[in-house]
């Protein structure tokens, strides 16, 4: 209080008298006993002015202050390839500093660390909170975290180069990349294949998994083979009756089919 009210030996009392306080920390919430010197100048006719001056002692206990309001809710995010962290877009009225913590829920494993995840998943975000001097401690608080896997598109497949039909369905070797990043295959998708048995346009498909999710399709192109057919006899001369061995190569097997059937 900045007054107090003065009662002399015989009764008469004096209000508002001015107070001034000694050891007042207006940052701690500990118990403090203040020591008040009074200024009798107002009443100093109709009072002695003692040696030593007048005091009065209080014990004052602060109540502390009521910090902001925490805004913290639940996020999804999707797959980037960085560290997708979730935070406080400010910091509450009182707040000192603010740590946080993420951990995997569900499916996700993902111990508890201080380091925001990467991979596509389910976590909670805890923060914690360390408040200024003279404010009330606010509970931690925590949230949702989805991190949804990144949908692939077409534009992910590099040109596959122009295959050259020579008999069997082509698999021709698949590159995939997120910007600059190659992905693969296994832990961000999967490959199948068309028939692609047929000189024309070949096709793959690829489906995601892990951190990548939906399908993308590519084609290439199949072009007919023009090897010309080689027949090398183990033998150049036989027996007539007996058999002779021939190697054939440079001919897919149905035209070699073919042309063995026109053979006499």
């Amino acid at each position: 209080p900045e007054t107090a009210t003065l009662t002399t030996a015989d009764g008469k009392a004096f209000d508002a008298i001015p107070v001034a306080w000694d050891g007042y920390h207006s940052a701690t919430l500990e118990p403090q006993a203040l020591t008040g010197t009074l200024d009798l100048t107002a009443i100093a006719a109709e009072v002695v002015q003692p040696e030593p001056p007048v005091t009065a002692t209080i014990s004052v206990t602060l109540q502390p202050r009521t910090p902001g309001a925490v805004d913290f809710e639940d996020h999804t995010a999707t797959y980037t390839g960085q560290p997708i962290a979730h935070t406080l877009s400010g910091t509450p009225l009182g707040v000192a500093s603010v740590s946080y913590s993420y951990a995997g829920t569900g499916e996700t494993t993902y111990p508890a660390d201080a380091q925001a995840p990467t991979h596509a998943g389910t976590y909670t975000v805890t923060a914690s909170f360390a408040v200024q001097a003279g404010y009330a401690p606010i509970g931690a608080k925590t949230v949702d975290l989805t991190i949804a896997p990144k949908p692939l598109s077409d534009g992910m497949i590099q040109a596959i180069p122009e295959q050259r039909y020579m008999g069997d369905s082509i698999h021709p070797a698949v590159t995939v990349q997120d910007g600059k990043t190659v992905l693969a295959e296994g832990a961000a998708y999967t490959v199948a294949y068309g028939e692609n048995t047929e000189a024309g346009a070949g096709s793959v498909t690829i489906t995601g998994t892990g951190d990548y999710t939906g399908t993308a399709q590519a084609t290439f192109n199949i072009i007919k083979s023009d090897a010309a057919m080689t027949v090398t006899p183990d033998s150049n001369t036989i027996t007539f009756g007996d058999s002779l061995t021939v190697q054939i190569s440079g001919i897919r097997l149905d035209n070699v089919e073919r042309r063995l059937g026109r053979t006499r």
